[in-house]
């Protein structure tokens, strides 16, 4: 019974009903083949818009950006440049007004520091959790120098503030830290976390991905190096 029932399956499922719509099976899936490797010239001009970007040349790294989406249009790194490209966009833009945060403890503002990297961060993210520490470091190998953090969070994904007192705690955060409603994430045009944005004399100097920033361009700002910074030497990230 059991053989004739399995029998019967494919028949009942082959055979619609009178008056049923007809059956019709899902196309089969699509088979990619892998992307081919990138060629030496994409990956020296992926490298100079990396270097670029890293030195705080903004126009420069745009129109290598703008060359790269021209001549790989298929490239697997044309999203990440892309979103590069916002975020270099910001430079230049007055920095938003901090009004209508609520400090966490100590208050903070771009004026107190020559320099001052805002970090967009929430206690949920791992790389805030990796990063933000890492950020600590660096301001301390240039405190008293003229170089501040200002630490923001929305508070999402139902954060709470003992959730934000114990991520300053792992991460021995000793910079002003706020909760903001999402203007100011907004009106900087953060999408994801983290995200920084130096500010220098009240306006946007560089904008991005933690892991793009490098001590020598905060040394260089907090210097008063015009940027961008010269191409000698390789860049060195924060410790």
């Amino acid at each position: 019974m059991l053989r004739r029932v399995l029998w019967l399956v494919p028949l009942a499922l082959a055979c619609p009903r009178p008056g049923s719509p007809p059956l019709t099976l899902p196309p089969p899936p699509e088979v990619r083949a892998p992307p081919p490797p990138p060629s030496a010239e994409e990956t020296a001009l992926f490298d100079a818009i990396t270097t670029d970007y890293m030195r705080g040349d903004t126009s420069g790294a745009l129109e290598e950006i703008r060359a790269f989406e021209a001549k790989f249009p298929h490239s697997v790194a044309k999203p990440m440049l892309a979103d590069w490209g916002v975020s270099l966009a910001l430079v230049g833009r007055p920095a938003p007004p901090l009004s209508g945060v609520r400090w966490f403890a100590t208050a903070g503002d771009y004026a107190d520091q020559a320099v001052t990297l805002v970090a967009f961060f929430e206690p949920w993210c791992p790389h805030c959790q990796v990063e933000l520490p890492q950020l600590e470091l660096a301001r301390r190998d240039f405190e008293g120098r003229g170089f501040g953090i200002i630490g923001l969070t929305q508070l999402s994904r139902g954060s709470t503030d003992a959730d934000l007192a114990a991520f300053v705690e792992a991460g021995f955060l000793h910079f002003p830290i706020a909760v903001e409603d999402g203007t100011v994430t907004e009106a900087f045009g953060v999408t994801g976390v983290p995200f920084l944005v130096l500010v220098q004399n009240g306006r946007v100097v560089w904008a991005g991905h933690p892991e793009l920033i490098t001590l020598d361009l905060i040394e260089g700002l907090v210097g008063g190096a015009p940027l961008p910074l010269p191409r000698e030497g390789l860049p060195t990230t924060p410790p």
